[in-house]
């Protein structure tokens, strides 16, 4: 089958001289190019656009790229590898050279993912704690704080959020019990407590900021609508998170603190809870975005939200892969067009999946998801990456915190793009081929222009120089 050239138009105000490279990074689906660099490619003269990407009208900014943080994953890499082994390993993740993620969600107490049920104010049975005399940093937080200082210095411009899965037992009400794993499990948030757990995160929030450790946002509570019976858990209705919202904003005005509050933190297909919580229009002066999981409905729920509430931020926070299902092409396909292209283009500012580490059999965990692959593996002294690893590092090598997404036009199906223009004036572009045949496409800026062929189920990442600032004409689109 002969190849089908498909040109890609930039339109901007600037003509790349010659001898300007561009640097080409690439992953196919058989594996035999995992994030490998390419023979830098060259402009020539030519004039031929079919489908159109215009920097003139530039979208949201990236915020971040990464994963979560979890407990299990600190425990892996504290326990299962070397000090050398994990220096490798977070230079693969987070150094420039590697995959250059650029941001982290830390579980605010146990989750799924983790070795232990815990929170910062774990009391006896009966007790309680209204003044938070007892609260001090969970002992998994604090042995996990070498490896995230650790990370900083790897990644200077790492953005962290921060995500609650319970409040502490003595706050709930309709959980199953102190008795029972200290009250994490199911249940919500009891109305007379509300105050104090805001005080509480507030304190959390401080609390990582003195290791310097600062949190940039915090989502209210994990997936508020799902109530999980073997792992820490909490219901939250849309009226409860919008109160929430409120009683924390305020709390960190009182201290001074400038973290960003996001609600919802869960599925596509129940977007309409989010719509609900920004409804009230005291919580949503507090509230400065809204988050998503992969784990029901369609990515185009983020353009719904943003629709009706175009002055709120839409993040992307969780998609786990899993050991059983699809394979590297299949997952790299997926996670490529609806994680990436998909959710960028449907207005996230951020592209996180769930835990960074687990090991060969998705440990460990303590309920929930028995079967979740990490981004790397940890096994026998070793790490392995995965395709989740190869999909994050084509974002993050080429799209930088504070990129704009910039308009981008599509007219065929097995090509898909997002382009972006960086800060410091660098284009990155990621093109995603999930045909069965190789096709060729030809990339132009004002009359000079670059051809490169994408193999079958491919991912190619590009970036070049951009030579002026933005156009006058510019606009960012609410």
């Amino acid at each position: 089958m002969h190849n089908l050239l498909l040109p890609l138009l930039i339109l901007g105000h600037v003509i790349y001289p010659a001898s300007s490279s561009i640097q080409v990074l690439l992953t196919t689906g058989d594996k035999q190019h995992l994030l490998s660099p390419q023979p830098n490619l060259t402009w020539s003269t030519g004039q031929s656009g079919n489908i159109l990407i215009d920097t003139t009208k530039t979208y949201q900014t990236i915020e971040g790229v990464g994963a979560s943080f979890t407990d299990s994953a600190a425990y892996l890499m504290n326990k299962k590898l070397s000090t050398a082994q994990r220096t490798a390993l977070l230079n693969d993740l987070f150094g420039k050279e590697g995959a250059n993620l650029n941001m982290i969600r830390i579980p605010l107490s146990s989750s799924d993912m983790a070795t232990a049920d815990f929170t910062s104010d774990d009391m006896p049975q009966g007790k309680s704690d209204p003044l938070l005399e007892k609260f001090k940093l969970s002992k998994h937080h604090t042995d996990s704080i070498p490896i995230l200082q650790q990370i900083k210095s790897i990644q200077p411009e790492l953005s962290i959020m921060g995500t609650p899965w319970s409040a502490p037992g003595w706050m709930k009400t309709g959980n199953r019990g102190w008795w029972f794993r200290k009250g994490l499990i199911a249940g919500t948030l009891n109305d007379i407590w509300v105050e104090v757990y805001a005080k509480y995160l507030t304190k959390i929030i401080e609390a990582f900021a003195s290791y310097g450790i600062v949190l940039d946002s915090i989502t209210l509570q994990n997936e508020p609508a799902f109530t999980p019976w073997d792992y820490a858990g909490m219901n939250l209705t849309a009226v409860q998170e919008a109160n929430l919202a409120i009683s924390v904003g305020k709390a960190l005005q009182d201290r001074s603190l400038d973290t960003k509050i996001l609600v919802h933190d869960h599925n596509w297909d129940i977007a309409y809870r989010a719509i609900r919580v920004l409804e009230n229009a005291t919580a949503a002066q507090y509230i400065h975005g809204v988050a998503f999981h992969c784990y029901g409905g369609d990515v185009t729920a983020q353009s719904t939200v943003k629709s009706a509430y175009p002055d709120k931020e839409i993040y992307f926070t969780e998609c786990s892969g899993t050991l059983s299902s699809g394979n590297f092409l299949s997952n790299l396909m997926w996670n490529v067009n609806n994680l990436v292209i998909g959710n960028i283009r449907n207005w996230g500012k951020t592209v996180m999946l769930w835990s960074l580490a687990l090991d060969k059999k998705g440990n460990p965990n303590v309920g929930g998801c028995k079967n979740c692959r990490g981004v790397v593996t940890i096994s026998n002294g070793k790490y392995t990456k995965n395709e989740e690893y190869y999909v994050l590092a084509h974002v993050a090598r080429v799209a930088r915190m504070g990129a704009y997404r910039v308009d981008s036009t599509e007219k065929y199906q097995s090509i898909r793009s997002v382009a972006f223009l960086n800060p410091d004036n660098q284009h990155g572009l990621i093109l995603c081929n999930d045909a069965n045949s190789a096709v060729q496409v030809s990339i132009q800026e004002g009359n000079m222009i670059f051809t490169y062929t994408m193999p079958s189920f491919s991912i190619a990442s590009f970036y070049w120089t951009q030579a002026s600032q933005l156009s006058e004409n510019s606009h960012l689109i609410q």
